[in-house]
Formats: structure tokens, C-alpha cells, sequence
């Protein structure tokens, strides 16, 4: 219950826990993009080919 208390007693110190959801969304980010790229369930669709020639040029 105080973890809890002292996350939303953010008057005190709001950029503490602005960093600590910001810390949280790239952690579940990262894992979520891992868990994909690992799985290889991140398909190449048919406009793949056209997007990769408009970075490469």
C-alpha cells in the first residue's frame, strides 16, 4: 500500500514518476519487439519491397 501511496503522490515529485512510466513503456516495447522478432511473426507485407527502395534511395 505505500508503493502505491507514493506513486500517486506525484505533487512532490512529478518528473520521478513521469521517468518511471517512460522506463515502463520502453521496457514492455522492448519485450513485446523481441517476443516478435524471436517468434518471426513480424511479416514483410507486398509494399515492403516499395518502402525499403524509398529508404535506400
Amino acid at each position: 500500500m505505500d508503493v502505491k501511496n507514493n506513486l500517486h503522490n506525484s505533487k512532490s515529485n512529478p518528473r520521478k514518476l513521469n521517468l518511471l512510466y517512460l522506463g515502463l513503456l520502453l521496457f514492455v516495447t522492448l519485450l513485446t519487439t523481441l517476443y516478435l522478432a524471436s517468434s518471426k511473426a513480424i511479416f514483410a507485407f507486398s509494399d515492403w519491397t516499395f518502402h525499403a527502395a524509398r529508404v535506400e534511395a
